[in-house]
C-alpha cells in the first residue's frame, strides 16, 4: 500500500476549480489508481478500460502524463495513441489496467500547464447550456460573484455588465444569477426566461404559508 500511495503523491497535480463542484464523490479503486501512477512515474504505455457517460466501454491505448485530483474526482491526463489526442479520463471509470513495457513517445502538451489545461477541459464539460445576460451593476460587483468555471464577464457601460454564464441547466443559471441581486435582463436564449419562471413559482410555492 507504501508504494502505492507514493507513486500518487509524485505524479499528482491538484487543480481547484473555483465555483464547481461536482454532484457525486465516485469511489476510486485503489489498484486501478496506483497502476495508472506507476505507469506515469514509470514513463510507460499503459492499456485500460474506460466506461462512457452511455455506458459504452472502449479499449483504450494512452501515454500517460500525470493525475490530477480536482472537485473530488481523480483523472488521468493522457496522450491516447488511437484518437492522436490528449485526453481527460476520469479513474473511477477506468478498470482492467495493464502497464506495458513500451516506453511513452513525446507529445507536445496544448496547455501552459497540465492543472489549467484540465481546468479549462472540465469547465467546457460542464456548461451544458450557455446563456447571456445583462446586469444592471458595475463589472467590479458582478466579478466578485462570477468565478471562472461560471462564465466571463465583460463591462458594457459604467453601469452595467454582460455576462456569458454556462451551468448544467438553465435553471441553474437563473438561481446563481439572483445572487447577485441586481436587475437582470435575459438577451439570450428564451429558455432562460422560461427557467426565471420556474424559479419564481418555486419561490412562491416555498413563501405559502403551511
Amino acid at each position: 500500500m507504501r508504494w502505492v500511495i507514493d507513486a500518487v503523491a509524485k505524479v499528482t497535480i491538484d487543480a481547484p476549480v473555483d465555483g464547481l463542484e461536482p454532484i457525486d464523490s465516485p469511489v476510486v479503486n485503489i489498484g486501478v489508481l496506483g497502476e495508472l501512477a506507476r505507469a506515469c512515474l514509470l514513463g510507460r504505455r499503459v492499456e485500460f478500460k474506460h466506461s462512457q457517460r452511455n455506458g459504452a466501454t472502449k479499449d483504450r491505448r494512452v501515454d500517460p502524463l500525470a493525475m490530477v485530483n480536482t472537485v473530488r474526482r481523480w483523472y488521468l491526463v493522457a496522450f491516447d495513441v488511437d484518437t492522436d489526442d490528449w485526453q481527460t479520463y476520469r479513474v473511477d471509470r477506468i478498470s482492467d489496467v495493464a502497464v506495458s513495457q513500451m516506453p511513452i513517445r513525446s507529445h507536445t502538451f496544448p496547455g501552459p500547464s497540465v492543472d489549467e489545461w484540465v481546468t479549462r477541459q472540465l469547465s467546457a464539460g460542464w456548461q451544458q447550456v450557455t446563456a447571456t445576460v445583462r446586469v444592471h451593476a458595475t463589472v467590479d460587483t458582478v466579478q466578485r460573484w462570477v468565478a471562472p468555471a461560471w462564465g466571463a464577464i465583460e463591462q458594457e457601460t459604467t453601469r452595467t455588465t454582460i455576462v456569458h454564464a454556462g451551468a448544467e441547466s438553465y435553471e441553474s443559471i437563473a438561481r446563481w444569477l439572483l445572487l447577485l441581486q441586481a436587475d437582470i435582463e435575459v438577451l439570450e436564449p428564451n429558455e432562460l426566461r422560461t427557467a426565471f419562471v420556474h424559479v419564481a413559482q418555486q419561490a412562491a410555492r416555498a413563501a405559502q404559508p403551511g
